[in-house]
């Protein structure tokens, strides 16, 4: 583990050498090099995490309309439907970006727990809306069926979201105390 950690130093600090090197050789005062390498790296780390979501989310789609073809995977259509693919797209690469954080605001250590601490509060909000969307699909097509039609299933997963949405909201307050819940 020791030896995966400082690769992991070496590939960082290659990185911000690199973009600075790079800031040097455009020109870049002295003065600006650490804000411009700041705004070069986010611009990388947003558009490696945009192009990922992008293609996470074609991938979990055609695999979901290729399922819902399927004689008995009509969830399929409900998740598609709820947004599901779109959450679930942006699980991946919202922790690449919290893992990211460390290498990117380097020169400003300040920051870089404030930022954490946002990057995975929006973690645990995504994972709210991932189950959530989940749980919707899941009532939709459970009311299709003939034997939930005459259920209060829909009152049974609000039920379910709230319980959920607890849990969430002791994640947040863990993650902004740093006590546990």
């Amino acid at each position: 583990m020791e030896i995966k950690v400082e690769e992991i130093e070496k590939s960082t600090f290659a990185v911000t050498e690199w973009t600075k090197q790079l800031l040097q050789n455009w020109g870049v005062s002295a003065d600006f090099i650490n804000l411009f390498n700041l705004l070069l790296q986010l611009a990388i780390v947003l558009l490696f995490t945009w192009v990922f979501q992008w293609i996470a989310r074609k991938i979990i789609v055609a695999v979901l309309k290729q399922l819902r073809k399927l004689p008995k995977m009509q969830l399929a259509e409900y998740l598609l439907e709820n947004r599901f693919p779109t959450f679930l797209a942006l699980i991946a690469p919202l922790t690449w970006i919290r893992n990211t954080i460390p290498i990117v605001f380097e020169n400003f250590p300040a920051v870089i727990s404030t930022i954490t601490n946002l990057t995975n509060i929006f973690i645990v909000l995504m994972i709210f809306w991932l189950i959530s969307s989940f749980l919707s699909s899941l009532s939709k097509y459970l009311l299709t069926l003939s034997k939930f039609s005459d259920k209060p299933i829909e009152s049974y997963f609000q039920v379910i979201r709230i319980i959920v949405a607890i849990f969430c909201a002791g994640a947040v307050f863990t993650i902004l105390s740093g006590k546990s819940f």
